[in-house]
């Protein structure tokens, strides 16, 4: 489903993938992991369409991500890809709701069904009584959770998480990781997460090891 061949990046002077080769099945959850600085995020904005490799190719659905461009990039994105990030990224101005809703109305989809869509979301996440606050009157578990809402309202292929629970406490970290593995088991939904907590990490189907650029066998870790 997606496959990553000969993936180097470099920022000026710094090579920072060096040759990354990785494949990701439907219905599977990949967690990568290594100490900071050592290629997490930007193999995973390369994988998700956010930064594009100097050299080798990535594959998603038999597409080439690295040859599109412009209005085809961001249709591509926001049709098959969802994101999840540390601090949520929830606008501050909308509801939950409207937060949720807002990458089907970038696809011009039904008002109403997006929004009865949004809701089941949000009632399979359990904050289904929070629709219409605003980020600010809810609690970090809830504003992530309504960030998993967003990312699954258009269905997509993926969900690429950067450090979902770095920002959570024990429970909430605790109750993300049950969440991620009720997703996958409901909707066959595919995560592939940058995480550096341990538990999230080895709740994976396979656990990605990195060090200085490269993907390394745990023993080498």
């Amino acid at each position: 489903m997606i496959e990553a061949r000969a993936i180097t990046k470099s920022y000026g002077k710094k090579e920072v993938l060096k040759g990354i080769d990785l494949q990701v099945s439907k219905g599977e959850i990949v967690s990568i992991v290594g100490r900071s600085g050592v290629g997490k995020s930007t193999l995973l904005h390369v994988l998700s369409t956010l930064d594009v490799a100097d050299k080798g190719e990535v594959w998603m659905n038999g597409q080439d991500i690295n040859r599109l461009r412009g209005n085809k990039l961001a249709k591509f994105r926001n049709e098959h890809i969802g994101f999840v990030f540390q601090f949520h990224n929830l606008l501050p101005e909308f509801s939950i709701l409207e937060n949720v809703c807002l990458p089907a109305f970038l696809s011009k989809k039904s008002r109403n069904a997006v929004e009865q869509r949004a809701l089941e979301l949000l009632s399979i996440l359990g904050i289904s009584e929070i629709a219409p606050k605003t980020p600010a009157q809810v609690s970090g578990g809830e504003r992530q959770r309504a960030a998993i809402a967003r990312a699954l309202i258009n269905a997509p292929t993926v969900v690429f998480a950067d450090e979902p629970s770095g920002n959570l406490d024990t429970e909430n970290s605790r109750e993300l990781h049950k969440l991620f593995l009720k997703l996958r088991e409901e909707f066959e939904q595919t995560f592939v997460v940058v995480t550096h907590d341990e538990n999230l990490a080895e709740l994976a189907d396979r656990k990605i090891v990195m060090v200085d650029g490269v993907i390394v066998p745990t023993s080498e870790a």
